[in-house]
């Protein structure tokens, strides 16, 4: 099998160990055996396969520290072992792997911080850091010089400070989520390129974030900013941006009324606004927005 490129048999119940023939496969560049029945723990003759660009080994319960030996695969683009038991710091071997364009390493253990060497990965397009026990501030001085990140996930940990120059220089980022932490302050005015935002369950303040009038084609398609202190009005071009599709501003403290405006091409189809300081009537234009299948304004005093 010298002449197999992509080797993918995850997903399965063997017993046994991974057979070590692989290494013989000079040819491959995918190596893929995630959630797998395998025994033992990572099978570290791996890592001589330094010609491999492609390495995934999530949810196989791996513990400890990850191996220091991955950072032999100076060829890798593409590295995920996400959902595994891995803990300790953020692994400073990654570093030693700066042409990465995919790093998924979420649902581990890992602790402290996430620290400002991020600023390594240079070519990173995808980054999956959520679900560990990460905490402290993000360090955007760092995340900011990521020019390539389009996915950006870090949900679900301890994370806390503002997020102020993280993300607003970044022109091809698509997805920011950074749900379940204990992020304040601010929102800073969405980009043009965003299409998915998740930020619900932190202690962001203040009016809600609108487009820069230059963004009349904004991309943003789902928002959910749920759980959170903001205040004011709800602004209505977040409601009738062209792509939005599910828009959750639940549990904030936003007042006024809901003054919509008429529109014939609204692409949103649920919207939830229950338990804020909403008043006044229910807007008759909501009868034309028809892709509209769910809305909650349940708990405010319209």
């Amino acid at each position: 099998l010298t002449r197999v490129r992509s080797l993918k048999i995850g997903e399965n119940t063997f017993t046994g160990t991974l057979p070590v023939t692989i290494q013989g496969m000079t040819n491959l560049s995918v190596l893929g055996f995630q959630l797998t029945g395998f025994d033992g723990g990572f099978p570290t003759w791996v890592c001589d396969m330094t010609w491999l660009t492609s390495l995934q080994f999530g949810g196989n319960n791996y513990n400890g520290t990850l191996p220091t030996e991955i950072g032999n695969l100076k060829n890798l683009l593409s590295l995920q072992f996400d959902s595994n038991l891995y803990s300790g710091p953020f692994p400073e071997v990654l570093f030693n792997l700066p042409h990465l364009e995919f790093l998924d390493m979420q649902f581990n253990l890992f602790t402290s911080t996430v620290p400002p060497s991020m600023a390594v990965f240079r070519n990173l397009s995808v980054l999956y850091i959520g679900g560990n026990l990460f905490e402290g501030s993000l360090p955007c001085a760092s995340i900011y010089q990521l020019t390539n990140i389009s996915v950006f996930n870090a949900r679900n940990m301890i994370l806390y400070g503002t997020i102020d120059g993280c993300f607003e220089a970044l022109n091809n980022i698509t997805d920011i989520e950074i749900g379940d932490n204990m992020f304040s302050g601010n929102l800073p005015t969405f980009s043009k390129s965003l299409v998915v935002f998740i930020a619900y369950n932190n202690t962001f303040f203040g009016p809600l974030p609108t487009f820069r009038k230059s963004d009349r084609r904004a991309l943003l398609r789902f928002c959910s900013i749920g759980l959170n202190y903001f205040t004011g009005p709800l602004p209505v071009d977040l409601v009738i941006a062209p792509e939005m599709s599910f828009l959750a501003v639940n549990d904030n403290f936003l007042n006024g009324s809901l003054n919509l405006v008429p529109t014939e091409h609204s692409n949103l189809a649920q919207i939830f606004l229950e338990d804020n300081l909403l008043t006044g009537s229910i807007p008759s234009v909501l009868a034309n927005y028809s892709n509209l299948v769910e809305i909650s304004l349940s708990g405010n005093f319209l």
